[in-house]
């Protein structure tokens, strides 16, 4: 019964008024959000790019510094050497998949991005948590090592959701290639 689980159920399985997490899996789509799942480790990356090859590698590194293992990056439209850091990056590591996201007049480019990314690649990934980022986005973790000490701290949620913090760019108007 929907009141138990959100007292201010409107109806169906809108996550907007019923906090519930859904699984389309089962006939049943209430279930409560704080259930405990199964235990899971693996930890993905999906980020969508264009024209940021100067800053793959230390979104690549730093994710996988603090435990992700798995990264899907799709990609559309790059002018830049987005295309060639991401076949280099994927040499180096088997776990680098890059797509190329040929996107269709009047479609969205994220959203194609990720119609695409969840036909090929997301029913591989079926147990694993995936964090849908943009290549400028970091996790920072101020009381974990890693991504996994953080879900054990949490006692591997269904989901889980971060905070998102701003900063400005300083004045600098233009690219330079240091901190």
């Amino acid at each position: 019964d929907a009141a138990r689980y959100n007292p201010g159920y409107k109806s169906g399985c809108d996550p907007v008024y019923n906090p519930v997490y859904i699984n389309r899996r089962r006939k049943n789509c209430m279930q409560p959000i704080d259930s405990v799942a199964p235990p899971r480790s693996q930890c993905a990356i999906l980020c969508t790019i264009k024209n940021e090859a100067a800053y793959i590698f230390e979104h690549y590194a730093w994710h996988k510094r603090i435990g992700f293992s798995r990264f899907i990056y799709v990609h559309n439209d790059c002018t830049d050497q987005t295309v060639p850091a991401l076949a280099t990056l994927a040499a180096h590591d088997p776990q680098v998949t890059a797509i190329e996201n040929c996107v269709q007049p009047g479609d969205r480019p994220q959203v194609s991005a990720y119609a695409q990314a969840r036909a090929r690649i997301l029913p591989q990934l079926q147990d694993w948590y995936i964090m849908v980022v943009d290549i400028d986005e970091f996790l920072l973790l101020k009381q974990h090592d890693s991504i996994q000490g953080l879900l054990e701290a949490f006692a591997n949620p269904q989901a889980i959701s971060f905070n998102w913090r701003i900063f400005g760019s300083s004045g600098q108007n233009e690219y330079a290639d240091d901190l």
